[in-house]
């Protein structure tokens, strides 16, 4: 199969031409400064309104170029979702048409930036290059979010765009209030804790960004070695202390399961079926008591330190949860097959607290009914096969690593949405999607390598 050309490479300048970054530049490079410009778009309020357009300009640039585009099967399941959720908005009411608005440019931005990735990955160079960009995007949100740990940049200004906005909007939309105030972390009303989300919108935004960046970086230094760069051992250990300031305790029990999956895949453990058999039961069994103790068992547990870890560092959080959960699945009951196109406000909580938030698939599934939920468990499903089989496929061990990376961090991050909501925070899940893209991508480099020698 021969390679697709990048959109840029068909009408290349003359060594003396400027380069303007998303016009004339390769499409790998578009990639690059998508991702390292998330700080500038942060400061000026616009970190979702330019990811929606640049991802169009993209998908539309490679076209302009006549470059093969390469819709993989995964995608399709991805569109049926945003096409199902476009539908509902002939039940979506006025007041709540911005959330609306703002959650399916989200989802075809992803969808777009998720075809961009997996056409422009089509050597083993530029699938590098685009991991790397991912890897930029973690290195610069680290260091802003040392500035707010070690207490040199701990206030609240207002964006660009917060400073052109009509006041009487921002404070009426909890949408354009996200993007309109400033914060690189937020303290804890009950504890004092101060809780680092860097450029983010939220902290556990910013823990999933964290989990994803420690799998990137473990890669690249296992690819690399550790000896030759300890710039990046040095931001690995930074990626884990800023973990532990997001507080997030599903992110932590995350990032235990995220190393022992790594830890059990490099050993090849997966050759045996007993061991396959108790590594599920096991990862079930971990879930099961962690939702138990997390959600269930308020107030029940006596072990201090577990009493502490559980409910001490955030004490109302598990409770707040609790009543959103509840009032979710009531609500979702009245409507499950069409569900209720928007969140709905719980009386007594802020916005941010309505039903069918702080879950991912709760919040598919209350909005947008069974078949949504469907959709993106095909697409999950589909991306997560893909990496199997590339684990299996591959026989160098660098390959090999990264689908055991791949996996560890897919499992990660359906355990994160089970408790969060990622879909918030376009950059939060353009992180997420351009690694799900990725591991197709080297599925596909991979098959085709396979290809060659067999020939």
């Amino acid at each position: 199969m021969p390679a697709s050309k990048d959109p840029a490479s068909s009408s290349k300048p003359s060594p003396s031409a400027w380069k303007i970054p998303w016009f004339n530049t390769r499409l790998t490079t578009d990639i690059r400064w998508y991702f390292s410009a998330q700080p500038l778009f942060w400061l000026l309020g616009i970190e979702f309104f330019a990811p929606v357009a640049l991802m169009g300009w993209f998908l539309f640039k490679r076209l302009l170029m006549n470059a093969r585009l390469r819709i993989p099967v995964a995608t399709w399941s991805a569109i049926m979702l945003f096409l199902w959720q476009l539908a509902h908005i002939s039940t979506v009411q006025s007041g709540e048409m911005d959330l609306f608005v703002k959650a399916q440019g989200t989802l075809l931005a992803l969808i777009c930036l998720f075809v961009v990735i997996y056409n422009a990955a089509d050597t083993s160079q530029k699938w590098t290059d685009i991991l790397v960009s991912i890897e930029r995007l973690g290195n610069i949100a680290l260091f802003f979010g040392a500035l707010f740990i070690l207490g040199l940049w701990s206030g609240k200004f207002r964006s660009l765009l917060g400073i052109v906005l009509p006041r009487a909007l921002v404070s009426g939309s909890f949408f354009f209030s996200s993007l309109a105030e400033r914060q690189l972390g937020v303290s804890e009303p009950a504890t004092g804790f101060r809780r680092v989300q860097s450029t983010f919108w939220h902290p556990n935004g910013y823990a999933a960004v964290l989990l994803l960046l420690f799998g990137i970086q473990w890669y690249l230094l296992r690819r690399d070695g550790w000896r030759k760069q300890p710039w990046r051992v040095l931001a690995l250990i930074l990626t884990l202390a800023q973990l532990f300031f997001t507080y997030s305790r599903t992110s932590y029990v995350a990032l235990i399961m995220m190393a022992f999956v790594l830890w059990w895949l490099e050993k090849g453990n997966y050759r045996n079926r007993l061991l396959r058999l108790l590594f599920v039961a096991g990862m079930l069994t971990g879930f099961v008591l962690y939702v138990f103790i997390a959600l269930l068992a308020e107030g029940t547990i006596t072990f201090s330190l577990l009493n502490q870890f559980v409910y001490g560092i955030r004490p109302y959080s598990i409770s707040t949860r609790l009543l959103i959960y509840q009032e979710t699945w009531r609500l979702l009951l009245q409507k499950p097959l069409w569900g209720w196109s928007t969140l709905v406000r719980i009386e007594g909580l802020p916005s941010y607290f309505s039903a069918g938030s702080h879950s991912d698939f709760l919040s598919i599934l209350f909005q947008y009914g069974i078949p949504a939920l469907l959709f993106y468990l095909v697409f999950l499903v589909s991306i997560w096969r893909v990496q199997v089989k590339g684990y299996r496929l591959a026989q160098d061990p660098e390959a090999k690593r990264f689908f055991a990376v791949a996996m560890a961090i897919m499992l990660a991050i359906v355990l994160r949405q089970l408790t969060s909501g990622l879909f918030w925070d376009v950059y939060v899940a353009s992180v997420i999607w351009g690694i799900w893209a990725l591991s197709l991508a080297r599925y596909t480099l991979l098959q085709r390598q396979t290809q060659t020698v067999s020939s």
